[in-house]
């Protein structure tokens, strides 16, 4: 038996003591936890208890990396609820994009688990995010682009990506040395550009269809952002990117 104490993710309440039995079943403690904190019945199966951000089994402690005496522990959702609970704010939100700030903060930190990442993809995740990315600018943009980013780097459930997306995305690669164009906003949609151009389904054809209308409404020429970015001489990252785009762009070109 280890005491410890249990903070609730998103409440500000002081932590509370608990006794950890490390040789019994995880999930009936965790219900005892849920019942002392005065959680919903019918949402107690949705926590987990966690411990230097890994979840605790849920069959067994036993085996799990030693547990301090006085451990801080954070009672929280399992990354599915966690990642239903962002799409639902993805769908609610969508007509007020700069109100999600926090949530593609929340997703750029969460997409690293790959529990949180295969229900937020899997549920249409990629699809509610670049749906949002047409109507934003700015810091919203940054880090919805971020996000999108991180899903995308799955390899999976991006298919429904449109050429009205692709549009915006490669509508902002572009760059003069002025600093007009934000760094972190071009260097992600030249990395999102990439997955697409090394994609099965998209790659050259879909993308230089639309680089082609953003020439017509722009009136410059189609690979001119691309290039400016290659000659820039602020961000080598940015330089490195964009060489793999062109690259990524030559193998699926006809």
């Amino acid at each position: 038996m280890v005491k410890v104490q249990v903070n609730v993710e998103g409440r500000k309440d002081p932590p509370v003591d608990f006794d950890v039995n490390m040789q019994e079943e995880i999930l009936p403690q965790v219900e005892k936890l849920c019942k002392m904190l005065q959680i919903r019945e019918d949402e107690q199966h949705k926590y987990t208890l966690r411990y230097e951000k890994n979840a605790l089994s849920d069959l067994t402690v036993a085996g799990f990396p030693t547990i301090p005496a006085n451990a801080l522990m954070l009672l929280g959702l399992k990354p599915k609820y966690e990642a239903m609970n962002v799409l639902q704010k993805l769908v609610e939100l969508q007509s007020e994009p700069n109100m999600l700030k926090n949530t593609f903060f929340f997703l750029r930190k969460n997409l690293q688990d790959l529990e949180f990442a295969a229900a937020f993809v899997g549920q249409n995740g990629i699809m509610l995010l670049v749906n949002v990315m047409m109507d934003i600018t700015g810091n919203a943009l940054a880090y919805c682009l971020q996000a999108i980013e991180q899903a995308m780097d799955y390899k999976i459930g991006w298919d429904g990506i449109e050429e009205k997306h692709i549009q915006k995305i490669f509508s902002l690669i572009r760059w003069d040395d002025s600093g007009t164009n934000k760094t972190n906003v071009v260097t992600c949609a030249i990395r999102i550009g990439v997955l697409l151009a090394e994609g099965p389904k998209h790659g050259y054809t879909t993308i230089h269809s639309a680089l082609t209308k953003n020439s017509k409404e722009t009136g410059e020429p189609p690979y001119s952002g691309i290039i400016a970015c290659i000659g820039s001489n602020c961000d080598l990252n940015m330089q490195t990117d964009a060489l793999k785009l062109v690259n990524g762009l030559y193998k699926t070109a006809p």
